[in-house]
């Protein structure tokens, strides 16, 4: 598993660091990750052609940080958990917030079937490390969050692969 995003381009022999998030207002490809090289193509063969591409950098892939902010994904209600755990919302920017810890008993209150996706992910919220917005940043929201979502939810399942593969302590 890698620990940084990859570049969509298939046709690397291995993987490769994106650097940007790429899609194009007119919906003339889907939306991609790119290596610099890549970019690079990308963005002159559009200008070429006239055509406009939104350029944003990869944002890291989520990790635990302390003092951050997260949020609770319910993979069953597909919604945010409310403020408090109360009731559920498909508005990021209206979901509750809570710290680590709130998150990690959140998302282990409930067990969860082999084969299936854990019932809740902790998710960092969009406003870690960012202290204004851009209306660019705003509209990017969406698929960062998605991204990010997909993210928790593969880690879950990864974690939870790894500590039932890991051979079991013998007593004395």
């Amino acid at each position: 598993m890698t620990d940084f995003t990859p570049c969509g381009n298939p046709d690397h022999p291995r993987p490769t660091r994106a650097i940007v998030r790429m899609s194009w207002p007119d919906s003339r490809f889907r939306p991609t990750t790119a290596c610099i090289g890549d970019m690079e193509v990308h963005v002159r063969a559009s200008i070429d052609e006239g055509h406009a591409v939104l350029v944003q950098p990869v944002t890291p892939r989520p990790r635990r940080r302390q003092g951050s902010t997260y949020l609770v994904w319910s993979n069953e209600q597909r919604s945010w958990w409310g403020p408090g755990g109360a009731n559920y919302t498909g508005d990021v920017w209206a979901a509750g917030r809570y710290d680590e810890a709130e998150a990690t008993k959140a998302c282990g209150m409930r067990t969860w079937s082999q084969g299936s996706p854990p019932p809740e992910v902790m998710v960092l919220a969009p406003e870690n490390d960012c202290s204004a917005f851009t209306l660019d940043d705003i509209r990017a929201v969406p698929d960062l969050m998605r991204d990010r979502i997909a993210e928790a939810t593969r880690s879950a399942v990864a974690e939870r692969e790894a500590a039932q593969q890991a051979p079991a302590e013998d007593g004395p």
